[in-house]
């Protein structure tokens, strides 16, 4: 039923009064509104309670006394005093202070009839009523614009970041993708358990080997390590090792190699590694110099450390294959047991 043809021109708000009813119908519990002028109707949200009650002033007063008296006394409280008539809220205060409450898209207002056009006439009145004219909802619409734009910007950014939050935690890793494990067998080769020495100064100079190393000084990830006299790019030792390691593993400049060392006394370290030069033909073995047992070759920053640094005698070409040989390196007494690519310094 449309409340503006009904006799009286009062109609009364009348919310639930329960412990659940929200703020915006219980701000509005009691209030009169002139039925002949635009207006707020109930319902303002689903599973609103609130209904429009067709009053005279005088009964409007008394009936919500005896309400808030019997609410009051269900609480435990005292019941207030009787209530004073606020007056009526237009429309462009409601908009507004729904719109900043709940920061979500009210549903769209049907514009008021034009300034001046008549309304039917009332029953029990001998005049026709004149419409005023509506508020006007610029300001309101202003709002509701900033607050839609607001909310899509904040669901964009929240998007974006779930997107790269999966990203980041679901994806495999380059290193993950690219792994490849080559185990190196333990026979009477002894192979892997001699470490030997070599220089960047050893390599020429308009090489792609040292493109490698003068790329990682120029982005500040070339370094020497001290007490030993490596030369790091990024935290990996710069190593040479076979094109193609026991011919079972390709090899490229750049690529990560993490080397395990198995000591003679039973501990394992793993010595993160990056190629940065072949062991060229006169390492005939298809795993290293010295019949195989060079598989990892360190490269040095320069041949001859300054005081201060360790230096490793088993230099490039010096395999005297005697007793004291084995393991007269940096890494200690043991063997190279297994290397695992982890990606490439330019992926």
């Amino acid at each position: 039923m449309n409340l503006r043809t009904i006799v009286p021109e009062w109609v009364m708000w009348k919310s639930s009064l329960s412990p659940t009813t929200c703020k915006e119908c219980r701000e509005r519990h009691g209030n009169f509104y002139d039925k002949n002028k635009p207006m707020v109707e109930p319902p303002l949200h689903p599973n609103c309670s609130c209904v429009l009650i067709p009053v005279d002033s005088l009964s409007a007063k008394k009936h919500e006394e005896e309400e808030r008296v019997s609410f009051s006394k269900r609480k435990g409280k005292t019941p207030k005093k009787s209530f004073e008539y606020a007056g009526r809220e237009s429309l462009q205060d409601f908009l507004q202070s729904y719109a900043t409450r709940l920061a979500v898209t009210t549903p769209a207002v049907t514009a008021a009839p034009k300034k001046g056009k008549e309304a039917e006439t009332i029953p029990g009145r001998s005049k026709k009523a004149v419409l005023a004219e509506p508020p006007p909802l610029s300001e309101a619409q202003k709002l509701l614009n900033a607050l839609i734009a607001n909310k899509n910007a904040y669901n964009a950014k929240v998007a974006k970041e779930v997107a790269e939050l999966k990203a980041s935690t679901l994806a495999p890793t380059p290193e993950e993708i690219n792994e490849i494990v080559l185990d190196i067998p333990q026979d009477e080769r002894k192979l892997g358990t001699t470490i030997s020495r070599m220089a960047w100064t050893d390599i020429n100079q308009n090489s792609c080997q040292i493109k490698l190393r003068d790329d990682a000084a120029a982005n500040g990830r070339y370094k020497i390590s001290k007490p030993e006299y490596y030369g790091l790019i990024g935290d990996r030792i710069s190593i040479a090792v076979k094109p193609n390691i026991g011919n079972q593993m390709q090899t490229e400049f750049g690529d990560y190699l993490d080397v395990v060392f198995l000591k003679t006394d039973g501990t394992e370290v793993i010595y993160k590694c990056i190629v940065g030069e072949w062991k060229g033909d006169d390492a005939v073995s298809p795993w290293g110099h010295d019949g195989g047992k060079g598989v990892i070759e360190i490269i040095y920053h320069a041949q001859n450390p300054p005081l201060g640094y360790n230096r490793n005698p088993n230099a490039h070409g010096g395999f005297g294959g005697g007793p004291d040989n084995d393991g007269n390196n940096p890494w200690g007494k043991g063997r190279v047991v297994k290397i695992t690519k982890k990606g490439n310094y330019y992926d």
